[in-house]
């Protein structure tokens, strides 16, 4: 597993899991599971109070937030088989090892980066890219390696 790793958006984070088919990216945290600390009205402070004041303590609040929902997802996870896992949250998805023409691990100064190319059996292409923490590219590089040998480049 590559815990972590941001998909198509930077504010979605993904685990992802190398099971025996396919590649599983299951949400840990999505935008939408905070957007009601940010919508929510106000804390009785006037409005500027409100902006300065309430604005710093909505993102301390957000952030502590999603560390519960990233450690209550990854609660969930456990013991969970690839389609139960897919089950977890509607945005998560997986890829079948089938279907991927080739994977790149690559490392630049600031992240590692995971470069999917696909191939559909309706013969649609595509890429799909995560990104991970630098110092995951190790990790990264050694799991993907195992799991589809003759696909990295």
């Amino acid at each position: 597993m590559i815990e972590g790793v941001r998909g198509h958006t930077y504010d979605t984070i993904y685990d992802l899991f190398f099971a025996k088919e396919s590649v599983i990216a299951a949400i840990v945290l999505h935008p939408s599971d905070l957007t009601h600390l940010y919508i929510r009205k106000g804390l009785g402070l006037s409005e500027l109070s409100e902006l300065v004041v309430g604005g710093a303590l909505r993102k301390r609040e957000a952030k502590a937030r999603a560390g519960k929902m990233i450690e209550q997802r990854r609660l969930e996870f456990d013991g969970k088989s690839p389609d139960e896992l897919l089950r977890t949250h509607k945005g998560n998805f997986s890829i079948r090892y089938s279907e991927v023409v080739s994977l790149e691990v690559k490392k630049d100064f600031f992240e590692a980066k995971l470069k999917f190319k696909i191939l559909k059996s309706n013969g649609k292409r595509g890429k799909l890219q995560f990104s991970l923490r630098k110092e995951q590219f190790e990790d990264a590089r050694r799991i993907v390696n195992y799991a589809l040998p003759d696909k990295v480049v």
